[in-house]
């Protein structure tokens, strides 16, 4: 995943770090579909809606791989 890891999986939750900024993303996983959840506060100096679609992406793609969704 291109700066993104994931640091935590469980069943029905996913949570990513975007590496650069530090932000964390949870997502929920509700009857097949990838739904975004809060997000913490990051130590780099971008809005987290500026690497948003990444981290989505890199979820998605993960969630796909775990047969989550």
């Amino acid at each position: 995943m291109d700066n993104t890891e994931v640091i935590e999986a469980t069943e029905t939750t996913l949570r990513l770090r975007h590496n650069a900024t530090g932000h964390v993303f949870t997502y929920r996983i509700e009857d097949g579909d990838l739904l975004p959840g809060r997000v913490e506060e990051g130590h780099g100096p971008k809005d987290p809606g500026d690497v948003a679609a990444d981290v989505h992406a890199a979820a998605k793609r993960e969630a796909k791989r775990r047969g989550m969704i």
